[in-house]
């Protein structure tokens, strides 16, 4: 089974991935920094540290910073 956990904060929205079985193993972890200014940044990084995006944004909420995670998963 696989589990999304979200953390949302008045500017950033912090993201783990993990596969639950026998063990926990995080799949992957990331965020959306800076939500609600011009200078946002979404990025996502697989178990071994892999970048998987890092891109800049201008997040103007939290609904447009989860649309962004979704968008990468």
């Amino acid at each position: 089974m696989r589990i999304l956990s979200l953390n949302g904060g008045s500017s950033s929205l912090k993201l783990g991935l993990y596969e639950l079985g026998a063990t926990e193993t995080r799949l992957a972890a990331g965020a959306v920094e800076g939500i609600g200014t011009e200078r946002g940044q979404c990025w996502m990084r697989d178990a071994a540290g892999r970048s998987l995006t890092n891109a800049p944004g201008d997040f103007a909420d939290s609904r447009v910073a989860v649309h962004a995670v979704f968008a990468v998963m």
